[in-house]
């Protein structure tokens, strides 16, 4: 399991040794993160896997109020050989005599699949076509994932890469549990120094294309260099559409929560500052709260899967 930080950089927030991948060992590594988090009130806004239904059902279980996503890679792949199957291997001819092999077939399905995909409008979405998919629809397509604050986080790309670099630290799979457990150790560490180097970036390195410029007066030092890279690109969009919201859409205020171009033009034709409240508190995380120490009367304990351990001998 992994998370973004407002730099962008992928930390690991926890890892499980499980005996099989059915929902119950994915609900029981669910519901220890769950146990560890320090504001339990403050769910995950949105939580990305792939299309395994006993992951899926586990994660709607164990954090009903987040808006959990499906990784479209693997979407894709699953339609593209369902289409390969149903188109087969015989060319088709077209009414105008002309020959078409099956993979130019299943070229133009598949493109026409992205396209409503990828529709951000009710317009432009064709529901009759996902009526097979339509339980888990809402899940990846644009008109429905751009409605949820997922900080641009819509793949397992991370969690795949974090899962590459875990085993080049292991090495191999031969080690017991206490040698896996120090290497672990050592690469959160590792990675605690990684994550600590853009956090500090962000506070003392001022970029020269914000320097003297009103509209980040009150933002840097503030919030991330990732966050204000966000808001700069979006006041040159502010250029083009002139205020208008029908152009801007506002959605990098609903998936980010940052000012869209329309606001920021706004701004700059006035010439005021965006506010910190006008910025979601992921981008102004900028430290470690407690520097990765664990409080004392901390209710963390292993001894009732110790004691389940034993038992199993």
């Amino acid at each position: 399991m992994v998370g973004v930080t407002s730099t962008e950089k992928t930390f690991a927030v926890g890892f499980a040794f499980l005996e099989c991948e059915k929902e119950g060992n994915f609900r029981w590594a669910l519901e220890v993160c769950l146990s560890l988090l320090k504001k339990q009130f403050e769910m995950p806004n949105a939580i990305v896997t792939d299309c395994d239904p006993a992951l899926m059902n586990a994660v709607a279980k164990v954090f009903p109020s987040s808006n959990t996503l499906l990784f479209r890679y693997h979407i894709l792949c699953n339609v593209r050989s369902k289409v390969k199957l149903a188109v087969g291997r015989k060319q088709v001819a077209t009414e105008g005599g002309k020959v078409v092999k099956p993979g130019v077939i299943a070229d133009q399905i598949m493109d026409a699949r992205v396209r409503i995909a990828n529709s951000s409008t009710k317009e432009l979405y064709a529901d009759a076509v996902f009526t097979i998919l339509d339980k888990v629809k809402e899940k990846f397509d644009c008109l429905r994932t751009d409605k949820v604050r997922h900080l641009g986080n819509t793949t397992t790309n991370k969690v795949e890469s974090a899962h590459a670099t875990l085993k080049n630290w292991l090495c191999d799979s031969k080690g017991d549990l206490c040698k896996a457990w120090d290497t672990i150790n050592h690469m959160i560490s590792n990675q605690h120094n990684e994550i600590q180097t853009p956090f500090g970036r962000s506070i003392m390195v001022l970029e020269h294309r914000f320097k003297n410029n009103i509209i980040y007066s009150q933002l840097i030092g503030n919030v991330s260099r990732a966050g204000l890279n966000y808001i700069f690109h979006r006041e040159n969009q502010g250029e083009t559409i002139d205020g208008d919201t029908a152009k801007c859409g506002c959605i990098i205020t609903i998936m980010h929560g940052l000012p869209c171009a329309c606001a920021i033009s706004k701004k700059v034709r006035l010439c005021e500052p965006i506010t910190m409240n006008e910025i979601t508190p992921h981008w102004k995380r900028l430290s470690f709260d407690d520097d990765g120490c664990v409080e004392e009367d901390s209710n963390i304990s292993i001894i009732s899967e110790l004691e389940r351990y034993k038992r199993g001998f």
